[in-house]
């Protein structure tokens, strides 16, 4: 990265919020920068299709993965041991990810079903999964625990609806009537790597489903985000118990640009949860922190503010690649200290954009630190909005694993042409690392 396109890192995070960083000071972390590596192409996933639209939908729905056939629903067949590959994964980082996916009944099998994949990101093998019990959804939540082999899902039981169109009756979007709850443990190397059981959290009828999800470090308390209307309601279970420890409620209002959210929840410590509150998209988002031992029973009264953004919208609403704008998934680490988020930056010289991962000291709001930048190749035409997100980020917020987005358009035969070259890094240091053996979204609970 060049004087330049650092020049206009400063100037962009300088528009979002007042910086106080000495421009020399961000100057010198230019030779951490220069560290970053650029993923081979034969390793990266492509999406290809039409239009950009019908190629994403499509093509996350018909991902299938081959696996030996699943023997019971509470237990996954191991796969064939692999040799290891792809560079060795930082001190700390984990090695473990588990994501809902479509899965082949058998090889050469044209049937498939959605399960619960756990994955090596080692070696970028799925060292095994167990399928989604009932009728499920593509969607379902998954949390992870500290420990690299304990997490948590969620899975929605939904009724079938029917619909009127053009005086034809055609299925329409299932309707949610409850959600069941399972632990998940894995146990790479064994005969029965990943293995299932229930748990007796129960449903609280009206809500419209999880809204983000986050499980304790120790793995004993789960924190979930509830949507029902305007509402937003957070919960502290007892995963030994299942049973409701406390709940908190908040009524939002409606932006232009859609509901309030209430995401990227996390825990700090074992007593107090972060989660993100974006009022606008792009535009206005805050962190909180909630003492789940405190009194009350509102949300916002009951949890701080300890970073926020505000970004004004630029004129009828039109984001350009020079436009300034809020953090993308802003996600607050263990210690309660450091918020990370993406963004990007664009250089005038060479007219390209860069994907950029930041960490804003809590104690320092203003003086966000650099973890991390990827520029766009010259073969790629766009990076993708968002550039970059935030799946997991170390306890003390110097190291992230994300996504780095990259698209690639071409015109063959006049024909418009999208192939989404994008992969999954983990970045700090100023470094970027692809995550070089996954051939699939990392997009799951680390």
């Amino acid at each position: 990265m060049n004087d330049d396109e650092l020049m206009t890192l400063v100037r962009e995070q300088r528009a979002a919020i007042p910086m106080t960083t000495p421009v020399d000071e961000i100057l010198d972390r230019g030779d951490r920068l220069r560290a970053r590596r650029r993923i081979p192409r034969a390793a990266r996933a492509r999406w290809l299709g039409p239009a950009a639209a019908v190629a994403v939908v499509l093509l996350i729905a018909l991902t299938l993965i081959t696996l030996k056939p699943l023997q019971n629903e509470h237990a996954s067949p191991a796969p064939t041991p692999s040799s290891v590959t792809g560079p060795a994964l930082p001190a700390g980082v984990p090695r473990y990810f588990v994501a809902e996916r479509w899965v082949r009944l058998a090889p050469g099998d044209n049937g498939s079903e959605l399960a619960w994949v756990a994955t090596d990101a080692q070696t970028g093998k799925q060292i095994g999964y167990v399928a989604l019990p009932g009728q499920p959804m593509l969607g379902e939540p998954v949390a992870a625990a500290a420990d690299d082999r304990t997490f948590v899902a969620a899975e929605a039981v939904t009724h079938p609806t029917v619909v009127k169109v053009d005086g034809r009756t055609e299925q329409g979007l299932p309707t949610l009537e409850s959600l069941r709850w399972y632990l998940l443990r894995i146990f790479p190397g064994s005969a029965d790597p990943v293995r299932m059981t229930s748990l007796p959290i129960a449903y609280t009828a009206g809500d419209d489903g999880v809204e983000a999800m986050a499980l304790s470090g120790d793995g004993t308390r789960l924190a979930v985000a509830y949507r029902t209307g305007p509402k937003v309601t957070l919960r502290v279970y007892s995963v030994a118990t299942g049973q409701l420890q406390r709940s908190w409620s908040a009524t939002f209002g409606t932006s232009a640009h859609g509901p309030v959210t209430v995401t990227d929840l996390s825990w700090v410590g074992d007593s107090k949860v972060g989660f993100v509150v974006t009022y606008t998209a792009k535009v206005r988002e805050e962190v909180r922190t909630l003492d789940t031992s405190a009194a009350g029973a509102s949300l916002l009264s009951a949890s701080s503010v300890v970073w926020s953004q505000y970004v004004p919208a630029p004129p009828h609403g039109v984001y350009k690649e020079t436009t300034p704008q809020a953090c993308v998934t802003p996600f607050l680490s263990g210690n309660g200290q450091v918020v990370v988020c993406a963004t990007s930056t664009y250089s005038a010289s060479d007219k390209r954009l860069s994907a950029v991962w930041l960490a804003y000291p809590v104690a320092t709001p203003t003086r966000p630190r650099l973890l991390g930048s990827i520029k766009q190749a010259r073969d790629v035409s766009s990076i993708s909005d968002p550039p970059g997100s935030v799946y997991w980020v170390n306890t003390a917020g110097t190291e992230l694993i994300g996504d780095v987005n990259d698209l690639i358009i071409t015109y063959p035969g006049g024909r418009e042409l999208w192939s989404n070259t994008g992969y999954t890094a983990v970045v700090g240091g100023g470094a970027v690392q692809p995550l070089t053996a996954l051939n699939v979204s990392a997009r799951g609970a680390w």
